[in-house]
């Protein structure tokens, strides 16, 4: 009996931990994002996360469904995610460990077709020696977030297209 005490005790705290983890995750970057207005500033911060997430692991099928321009056929997304498995099959996580946003801000007309833009530096491995930095668009469309391609290159965001 003793032991089934020792053992609720540990999932419990295990509990606490991962919950507290999620929610300082949530919350990371809200600064960053203080410009877009609070009622839709943290769905933004969780899709954004979200959709850095699946190009870092490769998940090309929802990275597509969170792009603004999302083609219209079946067969083009299929395309695309088949493309994007041959040249990444694993994502960007061969060079790319995370994002930090550190500037958003309304569109000046630099992306098309987009009201915030996003950049700030990227936490690369050693493989991709030296500074890097990711830009890219967001949009809201029928209250949901959607995004441009993310770029990709070195300070001062002279980025090139995403790998």
């Amino acid at each position: 009996m003793r032991k089934l005490s020792h053992v609720r005790t540990t999932i419990g705290m295990l509990l606490l931990l991962l919950s507290a983890s999620y929610l300082l995750g949530q919350n990371k970057n809200r600064e960053e994002f203080a410009a877009v207005p609070a009622e839709v500033r943290a769905p933004l911060i969780a899709r954004f996360n979200q959709f850095f997430e699946y190009g870092r692991t490769g998940q090309w099928g929802n990275y597509y469904d969170l792009l603004y321009f999302k083609r219209a056929s079946a067969a083009r997304r299929e395309s695309f995610i088949e493309q994007h498995r041959r040249s990444s099959p694993e994502g960007w996580s061969r060079w790319m460990v995370e994002v930090y946003p550190e500037s958003v801000r309304r569109n000046d007309g630099s992306i098309p077709d987009v009201e915030w833009i996003i950049e700030g530096p990227v936490n690369a491995l050693e493989q991709r020696p030296g500074k890097h930095s990711f830009r890219v668009g967001a949009i809201l469309r029928d209250g949901e977030w959607f995004f441009s391609e993310p770029t990709f290159g070195t300070p001062p965001f002279v980025c090139t297209p995403a790998p």
